[in-house]
């Protein structure tokens, strides 16, 4: 979120949702991961709790920033 909003950076928030990494000055990598992604990574974590964004939200989130980059790619067409 903070690449779409912050540093108004629509495609590398939406290349991070589509699993390619990036990077953050302070954090190092990015990268985004499913839940049963870590969990066959290594059998032995059990996941217990999930705290922040859901898989459905982060779907729905993926889905408006596809509709961002479209009507930011169709503004841009017009200036041209």
């Amino acid at each position: 979120m903070q690449m779409a909003v912050l540093l108004d950076d629509f495609e590398k928030a939406n290349e991070i949702l589509d699993g390619k990494g990036s990077t953050a000055s302070k954090f190092g990598t990015i990268r985004y991961y499913e839940d049963n992604d870590i969990t066959k990574w290594e059998p032995q974590i059990t996941i217990s709790d999930i705290l922040g964004m859901h898989n459905e939200q982060t779907k729905f989130l993926k889905k408006t920033l596809e509709a961002v980059m479209y009507l930011y790619e169709e503004d841009s067409k017009k200036k041209k």
